[in-house]
């Protein structure tokens, strides 16, 4: 989703169609593919309307397709469905089917639930019949294995931006809070960070107190980091990573002797950890990209957000602005 975008700088909308597929099957082994669950492919076009003359119906038989005049809701009816099915099987590493469990339901229908409220602010016909279309692919591909499932089996780069980020994304710009996906979003990122290995080699190089920090979720003594008084225009990068994080437009002295935000620079940036350490309850803050500590989140920010991201400067890389 959202690659049409790309598309569209280069040829016009009558030019670019979909084809969206939603046949399941799984690599069971480096020789055999498994098919897991029977499907359909729909085909349909960027531009609104009617099938053309080059696709067939004889074309469409043979391929055991069908045309959608608007494939703008397939589409987000697959993502939508993706969206649950996809990373909760990667997290509990599980087949389709097991998300029906009990353990593991009411997190699928919390999710499914903030489905069916962006479907209704992007005004899709889709957004009534959502939780029974995401259960019944559920039960229908039931030993499946999903794609983001064998990703994360296979240690591969997984979809979960194209997928989860670009929902979040469309659901922060239409004002729709989806809670539920932000904590999956979290959850995902601190169990598979995909730059994780790129940051445990960067913290090698680090001095003692940064990576006891970055990796020992440690904290750095008050008022002596070099970015607590920083000024200066530019964003703060992850320094096991180099992420973009924090805008200096974000930073506030709070007078705690940490280096303090009221945002993050993206709301995907940040994966959101429960503390109990030091007998206390906490949020950790951690780099989405690489699991890297920074520090806590606290409630308690003096701005319209009202949050207050505390952060180690020895977590932190400033990059400045240039003009």
């Amino acid at each position: 989703m959202g690659n049409d975008n790309v598309a569209l700088q280069y040829v016009s909308s009558e030019q670019i169609y979909f084809a969206s597929n939603t046949h399941g099957a799984f690599r069971s082994s480096t020789q055999t593919v498994t098919y897991a669950g029977e499907g359909s492919v729909t085909f349909g076009r960027l531009a609104q309307g009617s099938q053309p003359e080059w696709l067939t119906d004889k074309l469409l038989k043979a391929l055991d397709a069908t045309w959608h005049d608007d494939i703008r809701s397939v589409l987000w009816q697959k993502l939508f469905i993706n969206a649950v099915v996809n990373p909760l099987t990667a997290l509990y590493q599980c087949k389709n089917g097991e998300l029906l469990d009990a353990d593991k339901q009411s997190r699928v229908l919390a999710l499914i639930n903030e489905n069916r409220q962006v479907a209704k602010a992007l005004k899709l016909d889709i957004a009534d019949n959502l939780k029974e279309v995401t259960l019944q692919v559920i039960k229908s591909t039931a030993k499946n294995q999903s794609s983001m499932l064998q990703d994360v089996l296979n240690q591969q780069t997984t979809e979960i931006n194209a997928i989860n980020g670009y929902l979040l994304d469309q659901a922060s710009s239409l004002g729709v809070a989806v809670p539920h996906h932000w904590r999956l979003w979290s959850d995902f990122h601190i169990a598979y960070p995909p730059l994780k290995s790129l940051a445990q080699e960067k913290a090698e190089s680090l001095d003692a107190l940064s990576y006891q920090v970055t990796q020992q979720h440690g904290t750095e003594p008050p008022f002596s980091g070099s970015y607590n008084l920083h000024h200066e225009q530019g964003t703060y990068h992850c320094v096991c990573c180099n992420s973009p994080l924090f805008k200096d437009t974000s930073k506030f002295d709070a007078g705690c002797g940490w280096p303090s935000f009221d945002r993050a620079q993206d709301n995907k940036a940040i994966a959101y950890k429960l503390d109990t350490s030091h007998g206390m309850t906490r949020t950790e803050i951690l780099c989405s990209q690489c699991g890297s500590h920074l520090g806590h989140v606290f409630e308690d920010g003096p701005t319209d957000t009202g949050q207050r991201f505390c952060v180690n400067s020895v977590s932190l890389q400033f990059q400045q602005e240039t003009s």
